[in-house]
């Protein structure tokens, strides 16, 4: 059986049987209404719908603030990784230019240094310097 997803949109998707547009009806036992006028009797029951409609709501609103909860905390943690890789690779340019210059230097410095020594000292004594 496939694994299903947690961190799927779907999962966070209110379920098909409370999702869509909502007919309430009234909810006041017969018995309460049996003594009241009718003009009585229509506010009761619109004020009985009302609060379906906004007990439904809530509840959808809880959905979807727990939903852009766990994205936020994604998108967070998203970030996180981008900085750091950003991070990582910063250095790692910056490694590579202080080598660079360091070698540049150093073949600046060295080879006029080297050409010197082989001038006054002779290019096969130097070489037999190097050599076992």
């Amino acid at each position: 059986m496939p694994k299903k997803d947690t961190d799927s949109v779907e999962s966070f998707l209110p379920s098909s049987e409370s999702s869509g547009p909502q007919e309430f009806r009234p909810s006041i036992p017969q018995h309460l209404l049996d003594g009241c006028d009718d003009h009585d009797k229509f506010i009761l029951e619109r004020i009985s719908v009302l609060i379906q409609q906004q007990k439904w709501l809530m509840r959808h609103l809880d959905e979807v603030h727990d939903y852009c909860s766990k994205i936020n905390g994604k998108v967070v943690d998203l970030e996180q990784f981008r900085n750091t890789i950003e991070l990582d690779k910063a250095k790692s340019d910056g490694e590579k230019k202080w080598k660079r210059y360091f070698y540049g230097v150093t073949i600046l410095i060295a080879y006029p240094v080297y050409l010197a020594v082989a001038d006054k000292a002779g290019i096969a004594k130097l070489i037999s310097i190097f050599t076992p």
